[in-house]
């Protein structure tokens, strides 16, 4: 959820329904995360301007700090498993990789 938040970009904030169909969660599921991560202090609910009725679920600083560690270390964690690698077999790896997941977009949902 936070690195959904963080990827929205600035304002770094989203409806809990966009954050729901985004992760893929049900509104209840969705709930009792947000409940969790505000009593963390890594996001808050916010009015939303467009709208009065709804509100926003927004990173704190604790949240992006957090995320940002997270991200940092994640890519430390990869350039660490292909180090081993030479160039052109990394290129090879990124070109199959990247097939890979073409192949899985153009898949249906309903298999």
């Amino acid at each position: 959820m936070l690195a959904t938040l963080r990827r929205s970009g600035q304002p770094y904030a989203l409806t809990p329904s966009a954050m729901s169909a985004t992760l893929m969660l049900s509104r209840a599921g969705m709930t009792n995360r947000i409940d969790r991560l505000e009593e963390a202090g890594m996001v808050e609910r916010q009015l939303d301007p467009a709208d009065r009725r709804s509100f926003l679920i927004a990173l704190t600083q604790v949240g992006r700090e957090t995320v940002d560690a997270a991200m940092t270390e994640h890519t430390a964690n990869e350039t660490r498993l292909v180090s081993s690698l030479t160039h052109t077999e990394r290129q090879t790896l990124d070109t199959l990789l990247r097939k890979l997941l073409q192949s899985l977009d153009d898949e249906p949902l309903d298999h």
